[in-house]
């Protein structure tokens, strides 16, 4: 009990987790009226029923406080009318900028984020309605400001981003931040100024802040160096292009990409080692007033983000203890920030950057300290600058790897190096955009000083993800494994420092790391069949109760995304799959076989099937290398084959081996039927009519069917309809280039 606080923080955090797994309302209340019993109630022991009472009080509080957050239908007023219309219902909305994207010169686009407060159809009056709305703008002319009135006009959708089971995706991002309505626009004049946002507000002046500081650094800093700057800088991430993240990603510096915890590390570490060495041990106080200062400097700087203000509010929060003469206490302040940013928002206890830069923090302050103590003996100030690159990555690990999926191994040795270079990067960036606005020429000294640095970092990255050995990817870890793991970290210090139980203390961190791995995924998973979202194109997912597994198609990949790498392979990593027994391409068109290149280059796989040898395709021919390059069994199936999967029966019923090899490439998909405990499935890939009417010779009979070719009219005719009588027909698609999302007779018909 010597931290109170420490508790408060535990049983209220205990008790909003509690309410959001689903615990009974009626439970959570006979736990409050129990605490508040045993507090009332006199007992022999008052000092401990005092305290357990309290605690099961501030658990309750926890749970009632997410319960009355989400005691309201799901999304806000704006979405549940938005909901209840027609798609694509245009509308007219009036509000506040919240959030905004920088635009630079020659950018075509951009996203902001709008409360809505005043909304209506195009044959109605705006009324005062209230929403969270993203807007992306296409060709933007100028981008607004976070606090500026505006006014936009264009169709209204609830979809925020695709949405498949056991993954965190875009919509479950913008929900935890209010976000419930997206709204596209184009075009010079789509939005509307109406008034300025109000002069004391600190995120109108933030938003103003970095949009020059972005625009004036893009004439200070080299064109190849710049978007490095902006996102370790300003956060403006959309400009680290796919191939380099992946490089971030694979050696153990992504972190540095997302300006939160480790930056907000940086800044604190290096002002104070700083303030240290200049002032030493005198006055205190006001090494820790700068320090608290420049920390929340630079969170302004960053644009006063969410992630950037937490990890700030966390260091001022550990440095506050010195102004009063007080011991500075890491667990205190990190309780105290725990507590602070749940009562304000219950929902960002899941939030993956709120996770990730809340660990950091806790991370570096409460091992940077023992990790400097065991690397004293090293030359100079080496000990004091490595202690924190090590510490910072120790307790956000298994969050991460939930998250991104890898565990590089390298990171240690090329954070080492990557986490200085960065210290300078940062202090350059400041130096540099302090004299853009006082004396551009030099700025551009200074500016192009940052490349070679930047050049090292991207090396370094690149040469970390070049390692065979140096990463590797991971399912996502159960709960109990990542319990386990932060037990593991908790007991190995408490070993190194403990004599009498030093013994018991190894022996439990041991038992810890082993059931870590033996937990890592589930033991038993049930069977399953998954329509992928993956917007306008197919991938199937099918897990059979022997635990094979089988993916047909792979979504789309196009130069501006690949459904593979941003969809599929986080949804299987997600639902602890690494290894696939099938991968099925129906057919060589792009929103089917394009994101299998990335699923075979990153997954295990036994085998991949395609058609007959029909005709030469560029995108097979590539897939087919890839395969030759990494060792994979290339099959070709037609009708009357099968598929050998444990647990499951696939038969081929198209195409036969002597299709004409004229026509569409949709009517040579492999269409298949995937039978599991006595239900059938039939996926149909792209057939048309023709493919079709060949099909209807045949007994098509199945429970579940995925609509061929997206519910195009092209398919889906009247007999092909009535011999397959499906319980259930799945339609995979999405909005492409204005077009309906799916045709209305097509629908009509199933109905």
């Amino acid at each position: 009990m010597n931290r109170p606080v420490l508790w408060v923080a535990v049983f209220l955090l205990a008790g909003t987790y509690s309410a959001a797994a689903g615990a009974v309302p009626g439970l959570i209340g006979a736990l409050a009226i129990f605490g508040i019993g045993i507090v009332l109630i006199p007992f022999r022991q008052k000092r401990y029923s005092t305290a357990i009472g309290i605690f099961l009080c501030i658990f309750a509080a926890g749970a009632l406080q997410w319960n009355a957050r989400h005691s309201a239908p799901p999304g806000d007023e704006l979405s549940r009318i938005v909901g209840g219309l027609p798609g694509d219902t245009p509308f007219s909305l009036e509000g506040r900028v919240t959030r905004a994207d920088v635009l630079l010169p020659g950018q075509d686009y951009m996203s902001f984020w709008l409360e809505t407060d005043r909304a209506g159809t195009e044959n109605e009056s705006p009324s005062f309605i209230r929403g969270g709305v993203v807007v992306r703008w296409s060709e933007p002319d100028q981008a607004p400001f976070v606090g500026d009135r505006i006014r936009v006009s264009g169709p209204l959708s609830t979809e925020l981003g695709p949405v498949n089971p056991g993954t965190r995706g875009a919509e479950d991002y913008f929900h935890r931040h209010g976000i419930h309505s997206s709204m596209r626009l184009r075009g010079a004049g789509a939005v509307t100024h109406l008034q300025s946002g109000p002069l004391w507000s600190p995120g109108m002046w933030a938003s103003r802040l970095r949009s020059a500081q972005a625009n004036r650094l893009a004439s200070a800093v080299p064109e190849s160096t710049l978007p490095f700057v902006l996102t370790v800088w300003l956060g403006e991430r959309r400009t680290i292009d796919s191939d380099s993240y992946a490089s971030f990603l694979e050696s153990g510096t992504a972190h540095i990409l997302a300006v939160s915890g480790i930056h907000t590390g940086i800044m604190y570490i290096t002002v104070a080692v700083l303030l240290k060495l200049v002032m030493g041990r005198r006055r205190r106080r006001l090494q820790a007033l700068l320090t608290m200062a420049a920390v929340l400097a630079f969170a302004l700087t960053a644009g006063a983000r969410v992630t950037s203000m937490r990890a700030a509010v966390m260091v001022v929060l550990y440095l506050v203890a010195e102004l009063f003469d007080r011991e500075s206490d890491a667990t205190t302040a990190l309780s105290v920030a725990a507590i602070l940013f749940t009562l304000s928002n219950p929902d960002l206890l899941f939030d993956t950057a709120f996770q990730l830069s809340f660990l950091s923090v806790a991370s570096l302050l409460l091992f940077s300290d023992p990790i400097k103590g065991l690397m004293e003996k090293l030359p100079g100030p080496s000990g004091m600058l490595l202690s924190p690159t090590l510490a910072v990555q120790i307790l956000p690990l298994p969050v991460a790897v939930a998250s991104f999926h890898v565990l590089p191994s390298i990171a240690p040795l090329t954070n080492l190096i990557v986490i200085p270079l960065l210290s300078i990067v940062l202090w350059l960036c400041m130096i540099t955009s302090f004299f853009t606005f006082l004396l551009p020429p030099v700025a551009l000294l200074f500016g192009h000083a940052i490349e070679p640095f930047v050049f090292f970092i991207r090396s370094i990255a690149d040469l970390g993800s070049g390692f065979a050995s140096g990463h590797v990817y991971l399912t996502r870890p159960t709960g109990i494994a990542m319990g386990a793991y932060w037990l593991c970290v908790a007991l190995v210090p408490l070993a190194i420092r403990s004599r009498k139980y030093r013994r018991v203390l190894i022996a439990g961190a041991l038992t810890s790391a082993i059931g870590t791995v033996i937990f890592w995924s589930p033991i038993r998973q049930q069977a399953e069949l998954t329509v992928l979202d993956v917007r306008n194109g197919d991938a199937i997912f099918v897990r059979t109760p022997a635990g094979a597994t089988l993916l047909v198609d792979g979504g789309a990949r196009t130069p501006f995304s690949d459904a593979g790498r941003r969809i599929v392979a986080p949804f299987l990593w997600s639902n602890h799959v690494s290894h696939l027994d099938a991968v099925v391409a129906t057919h060589p068109d792009h929103d089917h076989i394009g994101g299998l290149h990335y699923i075979l280059d990153k997954f295990r796989v036994d085998a991949l099937y395609l058609g007959p040898d029909l005709v030469d395709d560029p995108q097979e021919d590539d897939i087919i290398s890839l395969c030759e390059e990494r060792g994979i069994p290339v099959r070709r199936i037609g009708r009357g084959d099968e598929i050998d999967l444990p647990g499951a029966q696939i038969e081929v019923l198209h195409p036969p081996a002597d299709w004409p090899d004229s026509g569409s490439d949709n009517n040579r998909s492999v269409v298949l039927r995937v039978t599991i405990n006595g239900v059938r499935t039939l996926l149909t890939g792209d057939v048309e009519s023709r493919a079709e009417s060949l099909l209807l010779q045949y007994d098509l009979s199945a429970e579940i069917l995925k609509v061929p070719h997206h519910g195009s009219k092209s398919s889906s005719t009247p007999a092909f309809v009535e011999a397959v009588r499906p319980e259930y027909a799945v339609i995979s698609t999405g909005r492409s280039r204005g077009r309906p999302i799916q045709n209305a007779a097509v629908i009509q018909r199933y109905e």
